[in-house]
């Protein structure tokens, strides 16, 4: 019979931790989640526009000692 209590009061004691956690990592992430929204910039920007800061040069850079450089296309296959 003491075996019996043993198992149900470990299984009551899991069940309740897995409330509490549940409650303690939602306020957790809620948290978290507030202070990242303090690092955001929305004030500027407006939903569903593009934003680039560094633009790479769109020169092909080929240094001359390597060796040849092709460049290839694609062939569309008809």
């Amino acid at each position: 019979m003491a075996f019996l209590e043993f198992i149900l009061t470990v299984f009551l004691i899991l069940i309740i931790l897995g409330y509490v956690s549940k409650f303690l990592l939602k306020l957790y992430f809620t948290r978290l989640a507030r202070k990242m929204g303090a690092f955001r910039e929305e004030e500027d920007r407006h939903f569903g526009e593009t934003y680039i800061k560094n633009t790479a040069s769109k020169d092909k850079i080929v240094n001359k000692d390597i060796g040849d450089y092709i460049d290839y296309e694609e062939i569309d296959k008809k």
